[in-house]
Parts: structure tokens; C-alpha cells; sequence
């Protein structure tokens, strides 16, 4: 009698070690799905940021841009994040959090953009040029940003940490910052002096 109850302990210890091993299998290939993901994003954003470059070219030749960028999304994160979030330490929260933040930013931006491109195109005062032309600027620093955070944290996968001010990691993103200002104004500055309308048809 003893040994079946001996063997029933066993039989529902392998059990658990079985189904806690198939966990720890799932999570990990979540961890990897959604570094993945965050590798996709990091493309999407870049061709995000190449968009805005031209449309803000455009603008700075008195013109508009006809192209909108594509939405970002991720689905992976969206759907398990829950799954993985133990696991991960409170930098890591922190920093995908963040992430996912800035991606639907990125996101709400681009429907300011779609938005403001209908009014301004029916209305092409240099009012309402300034306008759009302020708000591609913003918008292209959004998604340079965003680009930054996910890099940050691709490269920094075990501890992503930002939170100290006057850290170097600050110090970096405050100098991403204020390069992505300075890439805008140069961008209008060289379409001014070396391009036309013409160049982008």
C-alpha cells in the first residue's frame, strides 16, 4: 500500500516538474517571439523615420508630401506580455512598457498626420504649410525616439535601465534627443539649398 502511494507522489511530482518544464519552455520561446518582434519594429520605425525625412524635405520646398508611414503593431507583446512579465526584472518591465507606449504613439502620430494631410492639402495656406510642417518635425523626433528606446533595450536585453537622471544611459537618450533636432533643421537646411520639387516626383 505504502508503494502506491510512494509511486502516486512520484507519478504527480514528475507531473509538476513536467508541466513546470513545459512553462519555462513556453516563456522562453515568448522572450525570444517578442525580441523578435522588437527587431521588426526597430526595421518599421527606421522606414518611419526615412518617410518623414522626405516629407519633411518636401515641406521645407513649400510642398507636401502624397506618402503617410504605415502603422507599427505588436501583436506578440499585446497577447503575452502577461506570460513572460515574472520572469523579467523590473528594468525589463520597465523598458518594454515604455516601448509599447511609444509604438502606439508613433502610431497616434501618424493619424495626426493623415488627419492634418487631408485639411492642409485643401487648404495650402502658408498657414496651415507651417502647421504640417511642425508637426512632421515632432513627429519625425517621435519615432527617432521610439527607434533609440528599442535599440537601447536590444542592446542592453538583461538590464535596460534608464531611470537615474545624469546617468550615461540619460546623458545618451538626451543626446539622441537633441541629434534628432539637429538632423531636422539640417534636412530642411539642404533641401533649401541643393534640392527641387522636382527631385522627388
Amino acid at each position: 500500500m505504502y508503494e502506491k502511494i510512494a509511486y502516486i507522489i512520484l507519478g504527480v511530482a514528475i507531473g509538476k516538474l513536467f508541466d513546470f518544464y513545459i512553462q519555462r519552455r513556453k516563456v522562453s520561446s515568448l522572450e525570444v517571439a517578442i525580441l523578435e518582434e522588437l527587431e521588426d519594429i526597430k526595421y518599421r520605425l527606421l522606414l518611419i523615420c526615412r518617410s518623414y525625412e522626405r516629407s519633411i524635405q518636401i515641406y521645407a520646398l513649400n510642398g507636401i508630401d502624397s506618402g503617410v508611414p504605415l502603422k507599427l503593431s505588436n501583436p506578440i507583446f499585446k497577447k503575452h506580455y502577461s506570460d513572460i512579465a515574472i520572469k523579467l526584472g523590473s528594468a525589463q518591465r520597465k523598458s518594454l512598457s515604455l516601448i509599447d507606449s511609444c509604438v502606439e504613439s508613433v502610431n497616434l502620430g501618424i493619424n495626426r498626420i493623415e488627419e492634418l494631410h487631408s485639411n492642409t492639402v485643401a487648404n495650402l495656406s502658408d498657414e496651415a504649410i507651417e502647421r504640417w510642417g511642425d508637426l512632421l518635425k515632432a513627429q519625425y523626433i517621435n519615432a527617432a525616439t521610439a527607434y533609440w528606446h528599442v535599440n537601447y533595450h536590444l542592446s542592453n536585453q538583461e538590464l535596460p535601465f534608464l531611470d537615474i537622471e545624469d546617468s550615461e544611459e540619460h546623458k545618451a537618450y538626451l543626446s539622441q534627443r537633441k541629434s534628432s533636432e539637429e538632423h531636422v533643421e539640417k534636412l530642411i537646411k539642404r533641401a533649401r539649398e541643393s534640392l527641387n520639387r522636382d527631385d522627388f516626383d
